[in-house]
């Protein structure tokens, strides 16, 4: 893995991310129909498709880049949980503006910016058994990374293991 990422680097990111999503659509309708109605693997790979259309082929900035796939998901996908996934997109790539790349001291703006965003218009808190309760051990992960000066690969290990 890189030690930044960049834009074409986020574009196949986000390729990746419709690819998976597809893939995963029956699982997460089958997860969302023990708790739910449903939808969230419809959402998803629809959100997620959206997004990786709107981010084809940008040399747009990382910031700009990943405003642009929270505005693509929030408009494929406005269910909840597509709302709360487009509005981190949109925060966390707010949070980037300016960026040329994503080192771990980008990484730990965008994914905080991105939990403050779903913390605010979710109104979820920690310990109520949402993604918040993932996001936020993650993000402190990264905050720990970034003082430290961790490389983004370790920085992406530790906010992994720390969601786990």
């Amino acid at each position: 893995m890189k030690d930044a990422l960049q834009t074409q680097d986020l574009v196949e990111l986000f390729a990746r991310f419709r690819a998976v999503m597809e893939a995963r659509k029956e699982f997460l309708i089958e997860l969302d129909g023990k708790v739910g109605d449903s939808d969230l693997g419809l959402t998803m790979s629809k959100g997620f498709a959206a997004a990786a259309d709107a981010v084809a082929g940008s040399t747009e900035p990382v910031g700009k880049l990943l405003v642009r796939a929270g505005m693509a998901i929030a408009k494929a996908a406005p269910s909840t949980m597509g709302t709360l996934v487009a509005t981190g997109f949109m925060r966390g790539g707010k949070a980037l503006e300016g960026a040329s790349r994503i080192g771990t001291p980008e990484m730990r703006s965008f994914w905080e910016a991105f939990l403050n965003g779903i913390l605010e218009r979710g109104k979820a808190k920690p310990g109520d058994k949402t993604v918040v309760d993932a996001l936020l051990p993650a993000v402190r992960a990264l905050e720990k990374a970034a003082a430290s000066g961790e490389a983004l690969p370790t920085a992406l290990a530790g906010a992994a293991a720390a969601a786990a």
